[in-house]
């Protein structure tokens, strides 16, 4: 059987890329290579061969080095493992797509908005799809008369629930918005929706030209900004709304929803227009996006059914340690440099 040789990109740090190499690394039909811009990721130092440290994505050189990363090592597939290299990678995507390497993201018409959270809210508004009410604005009036503590201060631009408050009166939205300008974080401030116990992360997947190959809906307990524990149940209604919204914004690629009920109601607060870090959960419980999308691209066959995904079952996060000789670290070094 032949084997395929894919990238991703940002395996350190317990995030979207160590997520995506566990989910792929089982699959005997793809060799599986990573890189991180620093020596923090497991998977650097289990093939020594196929572990590569890379420059910031901010980094002059970086799209050139991963380029050439994939032309040494006939890498076919580069997946994004961060938000930072997501958005570098898709701006330059006619630079691997002349090399025959493709980018497996979004548009960057759809990151470049919805990476904004108040980009974010000012589409879904405009499509009459429901959202938590939101203002930049600290003397926004009719916001605050509308709306009643508690309130949600979030940044415009971040993830994993850092600098994120909830916050009980007039007195902590002035300390915390002064907190937040004097480190020159721009922020908005949302109404705050539901309860945690009915929060749900959903992922609709479509090809890259923008056909729906398939999607899942979780329950979800977050901690630390992960999901810890995740519910796998039929949610057709909320699975309906999603694949609807993935197609009113024109998603192409990976589209992950993050939403709460609310009076039987369905708002969305976040759109994360990446794979997420319950890509692993979502392989176990049988829907491996990266697989499902790899199969449409290169072989023009739809893999997933509904039928495969484990409904009744829950899911735990954990960690995981490993150890390893100094010599290993050292060795790997010394290809960087």
């Amino acid at each position: 059987m032949s084997t395929s040789n894919i990238l991703i990109t940002g395996t350190g740090g317990c995030g979207v890329g160590e997520g995506l190499y566990k989910s792929l690394k089982p699959l005997e039909k793809y060799n599986v290579f990573s890189s991180n811009n620093s020596d923090n990721s497991l998977f650097l130092f289990d093939e020594i061969d196929k572990g590569f440290i890379v420059p910031q994505a901010n980094h002059i050189d970086y799209v050139a080095y991963i380029l050439s990363l994939c032309k040494i090592n006939d890498i076919s597939v580069v997946i994004p493992g961060s938000e930072q290299e997501l958005t570098i990678l898709v701006k330059n995507r006619d630079e691997f797509k002349k090399s025959g390497i493709v980018i497996f993201a979004n548009t960057v018409e759809v990151i470049s908005t919805f990476e904004n959270k108040w980009e974010t809210f000012v589409k879904l508004n405009s499509l009459g799809i429901k959202t938590p009410d939101t203002t930049r604005d600290l003397n926004d009036k009719s916001f605050f008369v509308r709306n009643d503590f508690p309130l949600i201060v979030k940044p415009v631009y971040g993830n994993a629930s850092k600098n994120v408050f909830i916050i009980e009166s007039a007195d902590e939205l002035k300390s915390i918005s002064d907190y937040l300008n004097f480190k020159k974080i721009n922020f908005i401030i949302q109404q705050h929706i539901g309860h945690s116990d009915e929060e749900y992360t959903i992922s609709v997947l479509s090809d890259l030209s923008g056909n729906y190959l398939g999607s899942i809906v979780l329950k979800r307990v977050l901690a630390g900004g992960f999901s810890q524990f995740i519910e796998c149940e039929k949610f057709d209604q909320l699975d309906l709304i999603a694949q609807d919204v993935a197609k009113k914004i024109n998603s192409k690629g990976p589209l992950n929803i993050q939403c709460r009920l609310m009076n039987g109601l369905l708002y969305i607060f976040e759109i994360n227009p990446r794979f997420s870090g319950t890509a692993p959960f979502r392989t176990l419980l049988g829907f491996n996006e990266v697989d499902v999308l790899f199969n449409k691209e290169f072989h023009n066959t739809n893999i997933f059914s509904k039928d495969s995904v484990k409904v009744g079952n829950f899911g735990v996060r954990g960690f995981q340690e490993k150890i390893y000789s100094n010599k290993v670290k050292n060795d790997l070094l010394n290809d960087y440099t």
